[in-house]
This record gives C-alpha cells, sequence and structure tokens, in this order.
C-alpha cells in the first residue's frame, strides 16, 4: 500500500504550497490514510483484534511512517518493507 500511494504523498509534500490555504486545509481534513488507518483499528479495537485505546492516534503515527518511506525511501532501500514493519520482532520486543 506505501509504494502505491507514494506518489500521493510525494505531490502531498512538493506541491500543496500553490494550493489555497483553504484547499489545502481540506486536504489535510480529508487525509485517506488517517481515515482508513483510524477506522481499522476502531473495528479492530471494537472486536478486540487490538488492544489500543487511541485508534486516531495510532492512525496518525501508521501514515507518519508512511509518509516517511515515501519521503525517505532513498536512504531505506537496503531495507525490505518487511523488515520495516515489524521492525519490533527484530529488536526482540
Amino acid at each position: 500500500m506505501v509504494d502505491r500511494f507514494q506518489e500521493y504523498t510525494l505531490f502531498t509534500y512538493r506541491d500543496s504550497i500553490y494550493l489555497k490555504k483553504q484547499d489545502l486545509i481540506s486536504l489535510i481534513e480529508q487525509d485517506f490514510f488517517i481515515q482508513t488507518f483510524t477506522s481499522i483499528f476502531e473495528k479492530g479495537a471494537e472486536n478486540g483484534v487490538f488492544r489500543t485505546q487511541q485508534p486516531e492516534f495510532v492512525g496518525n503515527l501508521l501514515t507518519i511512517m508512511d509518509h516517511t518511506w515515501a519521503l525517505k525511501c532513498y536512504n531505506l532501500k537496503k531495507y525490505s518493507l518487511y523488515l520495516l514493519l515489524n521492525i519490533n520482532s527484530f529488536l526482540g520486543k
């Protein structure tokens, strides 16, 4: 998913300077990634799959990870996406 939306993320950072302030606010309020991840964690928490009591916070953190991958992928290309997404298992946690 991250790689598929890399162009969207890069556009948001690179070209959002040309948007009117109200359009930029609208873009931020409708952030697809945050809404999607938050929804997943809300439903998962309701069904006992996730223990988080802060699904919107988790949604924001995952979005930050997505944006970081898009912006810094040139620096991370020696690592697999699997490694980065499962970093806790590699740290022994």
